[in-house]
């Protein structure tokens, strides 16, 4: 090739990139019940930091004694269940309830009142289209959109425990009374945890370990059973 053949080639034309407009995997969550208070003083935060599980837990346990529809279910459930060698950190309290958003007020106004201050608010969070939830059947294109939305109440600072509330999954479970109220039974979390972690990838660490430790606890009774 001589050097003078190198000019008749044109430069090639690049068509710029049109920008394309990719929607949120999910919507920002919709805010209820903020602002219903005094904003919490550094102090306030601090010390119902300090004394959260012992104020959360017992709301939503006697919340959960007056509506007996209503179901614990989740890694805290399971720790309620299993003895101390058994339970796993877990930073939710889960309730299936056929009436979510007002259990979760319920407890965030009550939370404010044991502060003192605007110290929790309400989250709506859209749960996705887990085939578990979907309310019709046929082609995507055809499904209708889920019904079934969480709402999360989120105190501050945010690494505290938090209250999850939820509609009821389309799908079978088992539930037992326990504490004077009802939790989602061991065997059912297990059945749960053990299709989690087969289908669900993001999920299946924790799930295999609720599996695992639910094994591991049925195991220790048959023990003590045959001492």
């Amino acid at each position: 090739m001589k050097k003078t053949d190198i000019l008749k080639f044109k430069p090639l034309e690049i068509t710029p990139l049109i920008p394309i407009e990719v929607e949120p995997l999910s919507p920002a969550p919709k805010i209820f019940e903020q602002g219903d208070g005094p904003e919490p003083t550094q102090e306030q935060i601090q010390k119902f930091s300090k004394n959260y599980k012992q104020i959360t837990a017992p709301l939503v346990k006697r919340q959960l004694r007056q509506h007996k529809k209503d179901t614990m279910h989740g890694a805290y459930s399971v720790n309620e269940q299993v003895s101390e060698d058994y339970k796993r950190p877990t930073k939710d309290i889960d309730v299936w309830s056929n009436s979510p958003k007002k259990r979760a007020i319920q407890i965030e106004n009550q939370l404010d009142k044991k502060a003192g201050c605007d110290i929790a608010h309400v989250e709506e969070k859209h749960i996705g289209t887990d085939s578990n939830r979907l309310m019709g059947i046929g082609p995507p294109s055809e499904q209708k959109e889920p019904e079934h939305k969480r709402y999360l109440v989120v105190t501050k600072p945010k690494d505290d425990l938090d209250v999850d509330y939820t509609t009821y999954p389309n799908r079978v479970y088992h539930r037992r009374l326990f504490q004077g109220f009802y939790h989602e039974s061991l065997q059912s979390a297990h059945d749960r945890a053990k299709e989690l972690a087969r289908t669900q990838p993001i999920r299946s660490f924790k799930a295999s370990e609720d599996v695992e430790r639910i094994e591991k606890y049925w195991e220790s009774k048959k023990k003590k059973v045959k001492k």
